[in-house]
């Protein structure tokens, strides 16, 4: 945070043992600039992830619940990316009107790529 200009990222990595939960590797950058009660923004980041699929070797095929615990498994892999335009409005001492819109990009056969629009109100207490 150097006076009008914000800079911020974050790598975090997940590691859970003996678990269906997978390996999850994420990463996102942000830069902002403050222009009085105005701040636009841009971010740009990657999530990553693996599925356990050998977690299915324990469940035979003949049962009933196979498809669903095998799509629950799948569901699990990542590989997307994302970037995002944004601006905040600082109206109040406390609270803020932030709108921004992302565009996800994903690698993944089975995923469709997406685009948002959001809005919201954030408090500050």
């Amino acid at each position: 945070d150097r006076g009008s200009w914000l800079l911020v990222g974050e790598w975090t990595q997940t590691r859970a043992k003996n678990t269906v939960l997978p390996i999850n590797d994420n990463v996102y950058i942000a830069a902002a600039y403050r222009a009085g009660a105005f701040t636009p923004y841009i971010n740009w980041g990657k999530r990553d992830a693996d599925a356990k699929l050998d977690i299915l070797g324990s469940v035979p095929r003949q049962h009933p619940l196979y498809s669903t615990i095998a799509g629950a498994v799948a569901s699990q892999a990542l590989d997307d990316t994302y970037t995002g335009l944004g601006l905040r409005w600082d109206f109040a001492r406390n609270v803020a009107f932030k709108a921004d819109y992302t565009r996800y990009d994903t690698d993944i056969a089975t995923r469709r790529d997406a685009r948002l629009v959001s809005a919201g109100v954030v408090f500050t207490f």
